[in-house]
């Protein structure tokens, strides 16, 4: 049997306690490139053993479970909401029924034409996952899989009722395309999560780790970007939920339909969800790219009315990220960029500063080493509105670029450059290296120096020198939770919780081994090749 995991992970609090718990490591990019050593040590791709089902009045749905039935139920319910939600409304096409795919087809614990949903223990750290069987499409080009789900039953019921909304998401797109990457995966389904449950805010504690990556292209996950961010980067693609939802907001109608669009066009031959996302908003990527980066800047406290993601009540820490400069200290020295501040093809380059008591002019000149497009544009915020300075953003387009602006007293600033070449979702993370100047007068030639006060490192390693990991809607020191220093001593931070759980995985993985020898060395990676290059 070829079968495939999608791993969700939730928090993991004991059944019954409810006491506040982080929400556990991501799992998902570690099981789509372990699959085989994880169901060997773990079994987590087999169907549970259950005692007692429930069937759906009317949905095409069996719920599996061992005395839950409160739990069943609940499940039920809220499947009833989420079918709703993605199917009814939003368009989904239903899942595929699962009795055909799997190895043994149709047996008593599950494999017939519902889809089945287990209520199970799964190991540490692992809340929920979606897993798939054998591609049954018989189109060269096309990669369509049945599903089953399994949910741990031991949390809290807000977290089990969103992972119902987040995993059937993904037995949806196993039955549109299985070849999508982790990143669409993951986005989509948290912004379902969002779409049928609102008052559930867990999402959000991953905002953070996509906010601070604003170099990497919009297509990146947490493993493609690795080299160039910390550990918990890993969930990047969980924040990156605010992407499927700000085009949901700005092209569709806000109820998911404009992404149920984008992941049918998408499953379409030569097409990946870059090219379906422009093809659905009729707008081109660096357009996107351009209009996002402004709308995801303009996350709490910059947020303002009817603009930004401020319908989502995001945290303090979510403001987007990257390197500070002081406003009355500039040099205008021209000075290469690093890869750690980026971009990266696709990506922007981001830096902000916040004005003294006197209104402060800025002018922005950015040079593509390569001789790539850039988009340049500045975003001002303060006294409760904004301005995009030029009127026409895109129109500042070109291998150099220069903006102007006066930066009132008091009020934040952000100068983007933005990688606008064509991508596609299957591209590598790729640099676009840029040379930046920021003065107080117009860019008159390349000068000499370092320049004072930018903070424009061009250091490329990990370390922070040369860059003030602040949002730039902060003025908060390095060890606040935007900063890069939160994490330390912090039993809730995902990176303290990584290392306690490879530890708790290492002794499951041992005993696990041992116990299941090589039962399933056959399982192979999440998502096969696809059958023709697309």
């Amino acid at each position: 049997m070829l079968a495939s995991a999608l791993l969700s992970t939730w928090a993991t609090s004991a059944f019954g306690d409810d006491s506040p718990r982080p929400r556990a490591v991501c799992g998902t990019s570690a099981a789509r490139m372990m699959p085989a050593f994880a169901n060997a040590t773990t079994g987590i791709l087999d169907r549970p053993d259950s005692t007692d089902v429930v069937d759906h009045d009317t949905l095409p749905v069996r719920v599996h479970h061992s005395g839950d039935d409160a739990i069943a139920a609940a499940v039920i319910a809220e499947l009833s909401r989420a079918w709703q939600t993605q199917v009814d409304d939003a368009g989904f096409p239903p899942p595929l029924p699962d009795d055909v795919g799997f190895d043994g087809g149709n047996d008593d614990n599950g494999g017939d034409a519902d889809l089945d949903i287990y209520l199970a223990p799964l190991p540490a750290g692992v809340g929920a996952l979606t897993v798939s069987g054998a591609d049954v499409d018989d189109a060269a080009d096309r990669d369509r899989r049945p599903t089953f789900i399994v949910i741990d039953p031991r949390q809290s019921s807000d977290v089990v009722a969103a992972a119902v909304h987040h995993e059937l998401n993904h037995a949806l797109q196993f039955a549109i395309d299985a070849t999508e990457s982790i990143m669409i995966f993951e986005a989509t389904a948290v912004a379902f999560e969002v779409r049928g449950r609102p008052d559930v805010t867990s999402w959000q504690d991953a905002v953070p780790v996509f906010q601070r990556q604003p170099q990497a292209p919009l297509y990146a996950d947490g493993f493609a970007f690795a080299p160039f961010s910390s550990e918990d980067d890993l969930r990047l693609e969980y924040g990156a939920a605010l992407l499927p939802l700000y085009l949901d907001d700005t092209y569709g109608s806000g109820d998911g339909a404009s992404l149920a669009a984008l992941w049918l066009e998408a499953s379409s031959t030569e097409v990946d969800w870059i090219a379906a996302m422009a093809s659905t908003t009729g707008a081109t990527y660096a357009e996107i790219l351009v209009d996002f980066t402004v709308w995801r800047a303009l996350a709490p406290p910059l947020s303002v009315p009817a603009e930004g993601p401020a319908a989502y009540a995001l945290g303090s820490g979510s403001g987007l990220q990257g390197q500070r400069f002081t406003l009355e200290t500039l040099s205008g020295v021209l000075r290469d960029q690093g890869q750690r501040a980026g971009p990266f093809i696709g990506g922007c380059h981001i830096s902000s500063a916040t004005a003294g008591a006197e209104p402060a002019p800025l002018f922005v000149h950015a040079e593509s080493v390569a001789g790539r497009d850039l988009d340049a544009f500045v975003v001002v915020v303060g006294g409760g509105a904004f301005d995009v300075v030029p009127a026409a953003v895109r129109s500042v387009r070109g291998a150099t670029v220069d903006v102007d602006v006066v930066v009132d007293a008091g009020d934040d600033v952000i100068v983007a450059i933005c990688d606008g070449g064509v991508v596609s979702a299957t591209d590598d993370v790729t640099p676009s290296p840029i040379r930046l100047a920021l003065g107080r007068s117009a860019f008159v030639g390349e000068g000499e120096g370092e320049g004072e006060g930018e903070g424009e490192g061009d250091d490329d390693d990990d370390d922070d020198d040369g860059a003030i990991d602040c949002g730039c809607s902060c003025g908060q020191a390095p060890s606040s939770p935007a900063g890069s220093g939160a994490a330390e001593k912090n039993p809730g931070d995902p990176r303290t919780m990584r290392q306690g759980m490879m530890i708790a995985g290492l002794l499951v993985g041992f005993f696990g081994f041992v116990v299941r020898g090589v039962r399933h060395r056959r399982r192979q990676r999440l998502y096969a090749p696809k059958k023709t290059a697309r």
